[in-house]
Parts: C-alpha cells; sequence; structure tokens
C-alpha cells in the first residue's frame, strides 16, 4: 500500500529527531516522534487508524488516543510544534520521491503514450506532405 511512504517518513523522523519512532518505549521523545508520524500519516497521507498502527506495531486506539492529544501537544510544547513543523517540511519536499506505482496504471499510461505518439507521426507525415505539395507549387 504505502509501505515506501510510511518507510520514508519513519527516516525523516528519525534523521530530524535522531531516535526511532518504531522503538518500543515510554519516554517522550519515543512517544512524540510516533505522534509526528501518525499527525502526518493521517492528515498528510490519509491513512487509516489501523495501516498507521500496524506500521508501528500499535493497535489503532493507541494511534487515535495519540492524534486526539496531538493538537494539545503542538499548542502547548514549543519543541514539539518546531520538530513537528520541520518534518512536515522536510516530508511534503521529499514525498513525492516515494510513489509508489501501480503496474495496470502504468501499462495504461504507457499503451496511451504510444497511441499519442502515432497520432502525431501521423500528423507530422500529414504536414510534411502539406509543405511538400506547396513547394511544389511555388517551384512551378
Amino acid at each position: 500500500m504505502n509501505i515506501a511512504k510510511t518507510n520514508a517518513l519513519k527516516g525523516i523522523v528519525e534523521d530530524v529527531l535522531g531516535v526511532d519512532p518504531c522503538m518500543k518505549s515510554r519516554k517522550v521523545m519515543y512517544i512524540q516522534a510516533r505522534a509526528i508520524c501518525y499527525a502526518i500519516m493521517r492528515k498528510e497521507m490519509n491513512l487509516t487508524y489501523q495501516f498507521i498502527g500496524s506500521q508501528f506495531n500499535m493497535n489503532h486506539a493507541t494511534v487515535m488516543a495519540s492524534l486526539d492529544n496531538f493538537q494539545d501537544e503542538v499548542e502547548v510544547d514549543v519543541s514539539f510544534r518546531h520538530n513537528y513543523r520541520k518534518i512536515l517540511k522536510v516530508w511534503k519536499s521529499e514525498s513525492q520521491e516515494y510513489i509508489e506505482l501501480d503496474p495496470v496504471y502504468l501499462k495504461k499510461t504507457v499503451n496511451n503514450l504510444v497511441k499519442s505518439n502515432k497520432l502525431l507521426t501521423l500528423e507530422v507525415e500529414h504536414l510534411q506532405t502539406t509543405v511538400k505539395n506547396i513547394k511544389e507549387k511555388i517551384n512551378v
């Protein structure tokens, strides 16, 4: 599904915060790292609570509870807000690199491009013939 994107986000969070958000720990830094991941996965990637939880070996209810407290934490904790904004900025600038491609979609796109190419080739040939005819009329 969105495994590449979620793994990329976890990597960004680990790079910025210096902690692995997947590590089972109740220390504040780990809880905040997971909360940032949950928020971005939910708000930016529109992932389900269950899928998000599965990425951290957590229950969906744990994700929901974390997200319920997230906005309050952002408003109160300046450091947390700064880290969240920094990670979100990096994520938005890099997230397009992690698009998972659907083989069916790719095949349809290639087929459409082949058809367009054939039509353009025919159009070019028609224009070349038209130009040739015009040149012949001018030279006569």
